[in-house]
């Protein structure tokens, strides 16, 4: 589930205009870091569980619990 957060901040503009930075308030980076830091945590989580699970089509299960055929696992 997505959540979003309400920040604060203000913008800090160069010599021409253009963005160069921002200031927070620290209770928002705190919050902001807490949402990345949770991210990440799932995404790394999620990677894992693609990366070591193996599927297997419903007919080598099949010959896998009566017995014929050769096992593939």
């Amino acid at each position: 589930m997505k959540q979003q957060i309400m920040i604060e901040l203000q913008v800090v503009r160069g010599d021409e205009g253009k963005p160069v930075g921002v200031f927070l308030k620290i209770k928002d980076f705190k919050r902001l870091l807490d949402q990345l830091e949770d991210f990440y945590d799932v995404t790394k989580a999620e990677r894992i569980i693609e990366s070591s699970t193996k599927m297997y089509s419903m007919e080598e299960v099949e010959r896998r619990i009566t017995g014929k055929g050769g096992y593939n696992f």
